[in-house]
């Protein structure tokens, strides 16, 4: 047996043995300095591929979770009807968003949301216009309000109105 062979074939055949006693030895406190400085030095020569892998990961992974609400919460705003994915958004419809996004810290509501077996109860879809419009206790334009009806202007159009029906 040729020696590269029968490294190989020990390494294989005793390989937690080696990974335990390499990990013993990156933490020993004597070899903290050295394993530190190299990963700076490593982190200074890579910094673009790092951040270039993180960023791509970081939004692959936060695509596929928000197409997994969408489809959890029934894929269009229910309150104008959008399903454009990229105006979509939970809406903490108990208007407590600020306290839950506080309770999770650096937890995604979306990741929160989807471990809790997408709980129906306080939370709906809704588009981005009609999150803001009822973020502070206003009705959504969408939905007719005593006399006053919101008139949503067609594309092209600049101005939106406001009619006074049954006056």
């Amino acid at each position: 047996m040729i020696r590269s062979e029968y490294s190989r074939a020990w390494y294989h055949a005793n390989r937690e043995r080696v990974l335990a006693r390499r990990k013993e030895l990156l933490l020993r406190p004597e070899n903290r300095v050295k394993r530190d400085t190299y990963m700076q030095k490593y982190v200074e020569r890579n910094r673009e591929a790092l951040e270039t892998r993180k960023q791509s990961w970081s939004q692959r992974r936060f695509s596929d979770l928000k197409t997994e609400v969408i489809a959890a919460y029934g894929g269009r705003c229910v309150c104008c009807g959008v399903d454009e994915p990229r105006l979509l958004t939970i809406d903490h419809s108990n208007r407590d968003g600020k306290e839950h996004r506080k309770q999770l810290g650096r937890k995604n509501v979306y990741q929160f949301l989807k471990e809790q077996g997408w709980p129906q109860d306080g939370y709906r879809l809704l588009c981005i216009s009609c999150n803001w419009v009822t973020r502070y206790g206003e009705p959504c334009p969408h939905v007719e309000q005593d006399a006053w009806v919101f008139a949503a202007p067609p594309c092209g159009v600049a101005e939106a109105t406001l009619e006074i029906v049954n006056a």
